[in-house]
């Protein structure tokens, strides 16, 4: 998928790299952050998140955040390894566990011996540390191994510094601790154990006297795991603290930051409302949600530099042509050269109404409304213009439009009375389902 909308080239440093093996079918997640200027003219830092995916279960709940923001990667500089220049160790993602996709390695991942140091003095912890940070992991299990033996150092650790005459190194070793808890929070299966991590979250947040960038990063990453979920409320939670905790932080990046988190709030909170769409078509016709009441309706937003974007398109038709007497497209264009658009629309045949989403006041700007940070961003209305679903494209696409479209398959008819007869059992019916009427 392609970057948010920055009309300017990303030129600063990773906040972290996503890891991708062919050999795991499995889905990973991986945060970076690059420094820009957008067309408010002022310089910020806007983290995209970036969701790779190997393979997806169409009915998982992991379907409809998985397929989200692939984006900008042909944007970010090359792999790197170690610290990266905003200090967050590299390869910063969150691995989600093979028994949450259901799926099997084909061979046996590659898992470094990672032992913590014995005696485990604090110079023997610090060492390894960071010899532990500044090895890239060669396979997603490896990466889990060893996020969870910094975890385990930095707890050791913690006791052995004191907060008052070493406040930086105390600092650093409690970001160890909290960041690898949040980057193993997608191996946790139980609902409760990921509220712990929340709530460990929280108190970090709040306990530090000035946030910093790889804190805030580490903030955003717990909100993003959490989106996971079919309950958005904690991430919605921490999306709000981390906005009440910035709005008064002046620093550049920091600035930009908080634009992006507000954006994932809001994106958020379409759930469940109205959407309040009301534009111009390339044609000049007018759009608004009550149009299509009575109708399903998915709202795509593109870009016109983007592999995953166009490749969306053909599912798209299949189902607007299949299903059309009950559902409607709209796409909304994120591109600032109108003759490109156009021949980017000749070229895919796109029959639908199209909103070119540029407005000269970027805040007026629907993408910037709505919170979207990555394309495509499908939207599914429902019948009386609710967002019903924020991720409605690829495999929960296909989920969707079977659940809303498709009739069940019916269960085998219990046989009747006089079949029971015929067989020589007229007493009861064959199962207890077949006594429910």
């Amino acid at each position: 998928m392609a970057q948010a909308a920055i009309p300017t080239k990303a030129n600063a440093a990773l906040a972290g790299l996503g890891f991708m093996t062919g050999s795991v079918r499995m889905p990973v997640v991986f945060v970076c952050s690059f420094h820009c200027k957008e067309v408010l003219g002022m310089p910020r830092l806007v983290t995209v998140w970036f969701l790779g995916i190997l393979l997806l279960d169409p009915v998982s709940e992991l379907a409809s955040v998985l397929s989200r923001s692939l984006s900008a990667w042909s944007a970010s500089p090359t792999h790197v390894s170690g610290q990266t220049a905003c200090g967050v160790p590299a390869f910063s993602f969150s691995t989600i566990c093979i028994a949450a996709s259901g799926q099997q390695a084909d061979s046996p991942a590659e898992v470094v011996v990672r032992k913590l140091p014995s005696p485990a003095t604090k110079e023997a912890l610090l060492k390894f540390l960071e010899t532990t940070k500044e090895q890239p992991p060669k396979s997603p299990e490896d990466y889990v191994a060893m996020q969870q033996a910094i975890r385990a150092a930095a707890k050791q650790l913690l006791p052995m510094l004191d907060k008052n005459k070493e406040p930086e190194l105390f600092q650093s070793v409690e970001f160890d601790a909290i960041a690898s808890t949040v980057a193993l929070m997608a191996t946790y299966t139980k609902k409760e154990d990921q509220q712990q991590v929340l709530t460990r979250v929280v108190e970090f947040l709040k306990s530090r006297e000035e946030l910093s960038l790889p804190d805030l990063n580490t903030g955003m990453h717990a909100a993003m795991l959490l989106e996971l979920q079919p309950d958005k409320e904690p991430a919605k939670k921490l999306y709000r603290l981390l906005t009440e905790l910035t709005k008064d932080d002046q620093r550049p990046e920091i600035l930009g930051l908080r634009i992006t988190i507000e954006g994932s709030l809001r994106r958020l909170e379409l759930l469940g409302k109205k959407l309040p769409l009301a534009a111009t078509s390339m044609a000049g016709k007018k759009i608004t949600i009550d149009q299509f009441a009575g109708k399903y309706l998915i709202v795509v937003f593109f870009v016109t530099n983007s592999r995953s974007c166009e490749a969306a398109f053909p599912a798209l038709a299949r189902y607007d042509e299949k299903y059309g007497d009950a559902l409607d497209v709209v796409a909304i264009a994120v591109e600032n050269d109108p003759a490109k658009l156009k021949n980017y629309i000749a070229k895919l045949k796109i029959q639908w109404p199209v909103i070119h989403d540029n407005s000269a006041d970027y805040l007026k700007r629907l993408h910037y409304q709505y919170g979207v940070t990555a394309y495509p961003c499908c939207l599914l209305i429902n019948k009386i213009g609710e967002v019903v679903s924020l991720e409605a494209h690829s495999a929960e696409l296909e989920r969707l439009m079977e659940m809303l479209f498709e009739a069940p398959k019916a269960a085998p008819a219990p046989p009747s009375a006089a079949e029971g007869e015929e067989d020589g059992d007229a007493s009861t019916p064959s199962s207890p389902a077949a006594s429910i009427p």
